[in-house]
């Protein structure tokens, strides 16, 4: 064998050693117009009332924890139901107007045991993809939820309350969040179309 094949062989040799070495490799081909990442999940449609995107319907009832929640009378706009309680209610922003939204709850826990409700426990978003807070201390409007403290309220009974959100006026597709605030552990929250 003379001297180049020798060298041939050699390089040949350690080519298929080195190659032996570092392992199989499979190439990465991208062609262009395909995706080389798998196809995202085909997304589910969330149950009934557990998304903004999916709210239970207006007027059904929803159950969350040891409680039923219903939406009940919506007043649009209640500009002036908040200016009749009391003159030293604020105005709503220009722009902006008032809802009040009355909810009817179950406390389903025993008799013996109570539950309890603020409007703290809830907010509203709408088409505007902001989420409005219940306006504190209105005062003179007949019916509302407590704002700070918590009505408590024996199981078996129901109790009815209302509360006030300041929108954009003409604002649509509102949903209403309740989230017991008191209740940290819980991170579970429902959604009940407003309208």
């Amino acid at each position: 064998m003379n001297k180049r094949s020798i060298l041939i062989t050699l390089a040949v040799l350690v080519l298929i050693a080195v190659t032996l070495a570092c392992g199989e490799s499979t190439p990465e081909v991208r062609t262009p117009g395909f995706a080389t990442e798998r196809p995202a999940p085909t997304p589910t449609t969330a149950p009934l009332g557990s998304s903004r995107s999916n709210p239970a319907p207006a007027g059904s009832e929803v159950i969350i924890s040891d409680i039923t929640i219903k939406v009940g009378e919506v007043t649009r706009p209640a500009d002036d139901i908040v200016a009749a309680g009391n003159m030293f209610n604020s105005a709503p922003e220009p722009g902006n107007e008032y809802i009040m939204v009355t909810v009817s709850v179950v406390c389903n826990k025993s008799s013996d045991a109570t539950c309890q409700l603020s409007c703290l426990d809830f907010k509203l978003t709408g088409s505007s993809g902001s989420i409005h807070d219940a306006e504190m201390m209105m005062t003179g409007v007949a019916g509302l939820l407590p704002d700070l403290d918590h009505r408590e309220f024996f199981g078996g009974s129901t109790t009815t309350g209302g509360m006030i959100f300041e929108v954009v006026q003409g604002e649509t597709d509102l949903v209403l969040i309740y989230k017991p605030w008191l209740d940290i552990l819980d991170v579970s929250e429902v959604y009940l179309a407003v309208e």
